[in-house]
């Protein structure tokens, strides 16, 4: 009967282990991303005003707390997460900071963090390009 017990804990273990692992990935930073070249020569404001935007656009709450840095916010059903970018005008970064019910463990993350990062990464340059080739002001 012990054996049983034992391997029943060792297989309910196995299969939560399991079920985590596809779900977390390496925390992505984005580091030094550069500056889409068209948008190089955008004044600062223009380019932190872009940004914001692009957060805003993708439910994050983005507060400018200094010259090239923003602090960005998500939270989204029981999750929350937790960013700094900063930015110049030839790259930006993002960075992880802090989050909770997202099974982050200082290396890993589940693996809905880095797909808000990825779409965030991408309309921050889809949204400099536009702007700078002034498609929309």
């Amino acid at each position: 009967m012990r054996i049983i017990q034992r391997l029943f804990v060792v297989f309910v273990t196995l299969a939560t282990l399991s079920s985590c692992m596809g779900r977390l990935q390496p925390i992505h930073n984005v580091s030094n991303h550069p500056i889409p070249l068209t948008a190089q020569n955008l004044p600062t404001a223009t380019i932190e005003r872009v940004i914001l935007q692009a957060g805003i656009n993708r439910g994050w709450v983005m507060d400018p707390v200094g010259t090239g840095k923003i602090h960005g916010t998500l939270n989204y059903k029981t999750h929350f997460a937790e960013v700094d970018i900063t930015y110049n005008q030839s790259v930006y970064s993002i960075r992880y900071v802090s989050s909770a019910n997202l099974l982050a463990n200082g290396y890993q993350i589940h693996r809905n963090y880095n797909r808000w990062i990825a779409y965030l990464e991408k309309d921050i340059d889809t949204d400099l390009q536009t702007v700078a080739l002034g498609i929309r002001p």
